[in-house]
């Protein structure tokens, strides 16, 4: 299960003084799953069209968790730093991709792959062609997040 945070520390020396300006911080940290209401939280906690600094270290996860936080950058018109501090593989490249500034470190990885769709219950043509044509429509607006450099 991802782990999300936002830092709210301050510098003790400037106690009474805080920066109003200072970006909001989040981190996204471990699978990306359905779960991800936290981190859904903390976006909300950032003023709409500000900026702030998202932290990467995931392998990636649910697709549609992916999309809901590109969803909610975008929407939001955050001016959102994307840092990959470890890994930012599969899934967790999506809202990294979303992001208007994307730096990596020397030591970061990432991995990009075809997006699939799979299930474990039996399932009929008329509906895998379904998923297949919704999936290949979420991977052109990946495609045209990634263009968007």
């Amino acid at each position: 299960m991802a782990h999300f945070s936002k830092s709210t520390e301050t510098d003790p020396s400037s106690a009474g003084n805080e920066d109003q300006d200072a970006p909001s911080e989040v981190a996204i940290v471990g699978d990306l799953t359905d779960n991800a209401a936290d981190l859904v939280d903390k976006l909300l906690g950032v003023e709409p069209g500000s900026k702030c600094t998202i932290y990467f270290d995931s392998p990636g996860g649910n697709p549609y968790t992916a999309n809901s936080l590109v969803t909610m950058i975008r929407l939001r018109g955050l001016q959102a730093t994307g840092i990959v501090t470890g890994e930012c593989s599969s899934a967790a490249v999506w809202p990294f991709a979303a992001c208007a500034r994307r730096l990596v470190t020397a030591s970061s990885v990432l991995l990009f792959h075809p997006m699939k769709w799979q299930s474990e219950e039996q399932v009929g043509i008329r509906e895998a062609t379904e998923w297949s044509r919704h999936f290949s429509s979420l991977e052109l607006e990946m495609d045209s997040l990634l263009i968007l450099v």
